[in-house]
């Protein structure tokens, strides 16, 4: 009887752990934002290729700021 109580349990916790990471793992969230440390000295190359094929080109547009100013 108590094999049967830990192996309850022990699925019961398993099956839990496993629903939260998946509900975790579904979760849609957004950064807006980007942080760099600058106190590696490095520069950071960036490249980005980013199709939205239903945002016509006169609505699309980006913008950069770097240490010495905005691009």
């Amino acid at each position: 009887m108590n094999d049967i109580a830990v192996t309850l349990i022990s699925a019961a916790i398993i099956l839990s752990v496993t629903m939260m990471e998946w509900m975790d793992y579904r979760k849609v969230t957004i950064d807006t934002s980007i942080l760099v440390d600058k106190s590696r000295g490095e520069k950071l190359n960036v490249l980005m290729n980013v199709t939205f094929p239903r945002v016509p080109c006169f609505r699309a547009f980006s913008s950069a700021q770097t240490v010495t100013g905005p691009t």
